[in-house]
């Protein structure tokens, strides 16, 4: 059994490198229709920007199919008191400083009232090696710990995201890429079945 690859390896030097690297991320903050529009707006176009959105997001996840992944259970409100719903840039770029070892990152995309958010990567190896060490928790733990290490002094620790967060494919990563060849494979009581499955990872983008 060949013995596992290492892909952690930050040092005190990496954090200058990556807050250069951070910069070039583009940041996405999921709203809701309701932040959009007034409660006077017409409902006419409230539903033409909803099927809009609907139908970029579906465009969206075909192109970044393989090099997004999900992470759940990080905290990225602001600990002050005065901000409790604001999105914390500090955790925002702690999560970008754990997840940028495996390579270069374009899109980080937030939900922050449900605590979690996508990493697009550049390359769908970069995606993979990242799922691959993220899996287990020793590797987590590493990960956070040597974050921990590189950044500065008057870097706040509750900032670090607990090991205790999950990484995995988004649900639109699992729709099959060829869903007419994989409905031809099955048996014809099966085909309602993959169609729906094909409707409901396209609801999920």
């Amino acid at each position: 059994m060949a013995e596992e690859t290492v892909y952690n390896v930050i040092e005190p030097s990496y954090y200058e490198e990556a807050l250069l690297k951070i910069q070039q991320v583009q940041i996405e903050f999921y709203s809701p229709l309701s932040d959009v529009f007034e409660e006077s707006a017409n409902w006419a176009d409230v539903t033409e920007l909803e099927e809009r959105k609907i139908k970029e997001g579906i465009l969206r996840g075909v192109s970044e199919r393989g090099r997004k992944l999900f992470i759940g259970n990080i905290p990225f409100t602001s600990s002050n008191p005065e901000k409790p719903d604001a999105a914390d840039t500090l955790r925002i770029t702690a999560v970008l400083l754990i997840f940028l070892q495996f390579g270069q990152i374009d899109t980080i995309r937030l939900r922050v009232d449900k605590r979690y958010c996508f990493v697009v990567y550049h390359e769908k190896s970069h995606a993979s090696a990242a799922l691959k060490y993220m899996t287990k928790h020793e590797n987590r733990v590493k990960s956070v710990e040597q974050a921990r290490t590189c950044v500065p002094d008057q870097f706040p620790a509750d900032s670090l995201p607990k090991p205790n967060f999950y990484c995995r494919w988004p649900k639109d990563s699992r729709c099959p890429k060829n869903p007419r060849a994989q409905k031809r494979k099955q048996h014809p009581r099966q085909k309602n079945k993959a169609i729906s499955h094909v409707i409901y990872c396209n609801k999920n983008l």
